[in-house]
């Protein structure tokens, strides 16, 4: 075994304890609960296909959870990192509706990520980023997750920046997760079952 390079999405769910504790007697709650933090659905490729880089439910990726923490890990590209910031959206409308928000980051480094095991210095950093520097709900994006942008289209670099936005308090950029599907060149559809 050795590390790899990939992109990696953290995300700690705020509040989960309470709907812990109510999901014991409310089967329901505990299926919107998975619901809410699964990969998401295949969708269909022609509905999905963007830009020059093709579609991304053909993403690479890993997802592990245990309690309130999700962590997905993507192929180390523009698409990789795309879909991260697709997902981030797309659990912040599924959590909303449970009246939940959640804290996280995104960065690229170095990780063995399995169904069965998760280990490297990527998930230490994103680890420690979502705990001492995002301090609100948001997911925050380093540097390191970043890099790509630069040596990528003028059109892929307007496209992705679309969904990151830089806070004038920290200076950090975080994903933008109120960014308008309608604003987008392909439909998706936002109803989540929950």
């Amino acid at each position: 075994m050795k590390y790899t390079n990939k992109f990696l999405l953290y995300i700690d769910i705020l509040g989960f304890t309470h709907y812990i504790s109510e999901s014991v007697t409310d089967n329901d709650l505990l299926r919107r609960l998975f619901s809410a933090i699964e990969k998401p659905s295949k969708i269909e490729s022609e509905q999905y296909i963007l830009l020059d880089i093709g579609d991304l439910s053909q993403t690479e990726v890993e997802i592990s959870h245990f309690s309130d923490t999700v962590v997905l890990t993507t192929e180390d590209s523009y698409r990789g990192l795309l879909y991260l910031l697709m997902y981030s959206i797309k659990v912040y409308y599924r959590l909303i509706k449970l009246n939940l928000y959640f804290r996280g980051s995104i960065v690229s480094g170095q990780i063995i990520h399995t169904k069965d095991n998760i280990i490297g210095p990527s998930l230490i950093k994103a680890y420690n980023l979502e705990q001492n520097i995002a301090k609100y709900p948001r997911v925050i994006i380093d540097e390191s997750a970043l890099y790509l942008i630069d040596n990528e289209t003028k059109e892929r670099q307007k496209y992705i920046k679309r969904f990151i936005r830089n806070d004038d308090t920290d200076n950090q950029k975080y994903v933008h997760v109120l960014f308008a599907y309608g604003q987008m060149k392909f439909e998706v559809n936002l109803t989540f079952p929950l």
